[in-house]
């Protein structure tokens, strides 16, 4: 505060007009100055109180055990301020956000947008601090202890979670969303930071990112697009997608996801079972890393994982061409697609008048085409396909009848997916093709390099928040102001500079020349 008075006593009586001031109310800048800067601050403090969600809580270090004993001790119109005086605070700072991007949708622009969580240090490790009873919180009350575990980089509350100790420190979480260009040129607008939201750190928060995303959404950078037009993707590291809910934001909010599933996870479901099956029959389709294929799929892939890391097929032997073979094998048992994911009643008919269900706890379900139908293989089990006289096209062999799977006896069939292909389901570009593999190593590179930028003492001269304001209005505000200043820098480095070539396109030129042929691509599926 003392050094925003100090500012304003220099500003010329054009800069006091512009900021709506009178010359005869500049602060006084002489070395006797104490009484107008008490005013000030009293008078900042009064019109910063609407935007503070802690304005009951102290400025001080207190311990869990008080602090939990105050926020428990709120009434139902303090819980209820709080909540609007974040909701404020989050709009004045994605307004500063917004105000400093020059271009709502420039050309190249189709909707696609990166996410991803930066934490600002308000405080370092110091003897009091932690998250026992008896430990400290910090002064900055917005702020959480957290430790960072070295051996994949997430963040815990406790030392007990973690495998391999690399940093502990008291911080915020900033979830900012990010605009990228077209997916053959990531670099053809300035990537911009263009919505967040702030709360306390984590390794990936799915209603910060929700947030971020209304605010991107909100500030008119999401373009209007029409109805069969390709869903924008919204790329993310894996701290988001295995949370719970994941999947179900990202269809509310309108996006496809690209992402990656830790080593761990099961990646390939049947549709079988008793919620798969109706009138006798099972649905049929099996889901492989998040995409649905024809049940000979199965024979194909066995147990195998089918998502890679480029950098992991450079320490193998041929490693490149025998994962080109294994989707040149898989990709003609894709299964069509005749609408994208959506919420229905799990049965059939007309609901009653009287049935109010909530949509976000419907079934999910996506209507699929046998590939067989599309004329992608031969199938005996669909004899009209036996009939092509296109040597290129593969035979399937199944080895049950027609009658076991519905998506065998029919041309189309709806599948409702459980609750794990649900959240492994991505509806954009296909995990494990090429494509998908290069767009989301080039857009999780877009990513850090903001979070690069924000940080860099070069461009912001800012790196951590332990010398700011306690109190959560001015903090998020300046948080604001530095988010806006990256922007700046941003598009300052894009009007002079020419933009990148695509990375996506060289990479897919680059592996054409590892193949000796065109690699294998998505087929068409619609």
């Amino acid at each position: 505060m003392a050094e925003i008075y100090r500012m304003i006593g220099t500003l010329t009586d054009d800069q006091l007009a512009a900021v709506g001031m009178e010359p005869a109310e500049a602060p006084e800048t002489g070395t006797d100055c104490r009484r107008g800067y008490a005013a000030f601050q009293a008078w900042l403090t009064r019109l910063l109180a609407p935007l503070d969600p802690g304005a009951d809580l102290p400025a001080r270090r207190v311990t869990n055990r008080e602090h939990r004993r105050q926020v428990a001790a709120r009434t139902d119109e303090q819980v209820e301020a709080s909540e609007l005086a974040l909701q404020r605070l989050h709009e004045i700072v994605n307004a500063l956000v917004a105000a400093s991007v020059d271009s709502m949708a420039p050309v190249g622009y189709e909707g696609d947008i990166v996410a991803d969580e930066t934490i600002v240090d308000l405080a370092g490790p110091s003897d009091g601090l932690g998250t026992k009873d008896d430990k400290r919180r910090s002064a900055a009350y917005a702020g959480c202890y957290y430790v960072r575990d070295g051996s994949d980089n997430s963040v815990h509350s406790k030392f007990g979670d973690v495998v391999q100790f690399k940093k502990s420190a008291v911080g915020i979480g900033v979830t900012a969303v990010s605009r990228v260009g077209a997916p053959d040129d990531l670099y053809g607008v300035p990537p911009v930071i263009t919505g967040v939201a702030i709360h306390p750190p984590t390794s990936g928060s799915v209603e910060g990112l929700s947030t971020a995303i209304s605010y991107h959404q909100a500030g008119g950078f999401a373009p209007v697009r029409g109805p069969r037009c390709r869903v924008p993707y919204l790329t993310t590291d894996m701290g988001y997608n295995v949370k719970r809910g994941f999947s179900s934001m990202v269809l509310e909010t309108g996006y496809a996801p690209v992402v990656r599933y830790p080593r761990h996870w099961n990646t390939i479901f049947a549709s079988e079972g008793a919620e798969h099956t109706r009138a006798g029959k099972v649905d049929g389709p099996v889901q492989i890393s998040g995409d649905f294929y024809c049940p000979a799929a199965r024979q194909i892939i066995g147990k195998n994982k089918l998502v890679r890391k480029t950098a992991d097929l450079l320490g193998e032997d041929d490693g490149f061409e025998v994962q080109d073979r294994r989707l040149e094998a898989l990709f003609p048992l894709l299964m069509g697609t005749n609408s994208r994911p959506y919420r229905a009643r799990a049965g059939r008919g007309r609901p009653r008048k009287d049935d109010a269900v909530d949509q976000s706890e419907l079934p999910v379900k996506q209507d699929l085409v046998c590939p067989a139908v599309q004329e992608r293989v031969r199938c005996p089990l669909k004899p009209a396909s036996m009939d092509t006289t296109d040597l290129g096209i593969p035979t399937v062999t199944p080895t049950w009848p027609a009658e076991r799977y519905r998506c065998c006896s029919q041309s189309q069939v709806t599948v409702q997916m459980s609750a794990p292909q649900w959240q492994r389901a991505q509806w954009g570009l296909v995990p494990g093709s090429w494509e998908h593999a290069t767009y989301f190593e080039a857009a999780r590179a877009a990513t850090e390099q903001k979070f690069s930028i924000m940080k860099s003492q070069h461009v912001t001269g800012i790196e951590h928040m332990k010398w700011s304001p306690r109190r959560e209005p001015l903090l998020c505000l300046l948080i604001g102001l530095w988010v806006a200043a990256t922007n700046l820098a941003i598009q300052d480095v894009y009007d002079q500079r020419p933009p990148k070539p695509s990375s996506v396109k060289r990479r897919m030129r680059g592996l054409e020349a590892d193949l000796g042929r065109p690699p294998t691509r998505i087929p068409p599926r619609t």
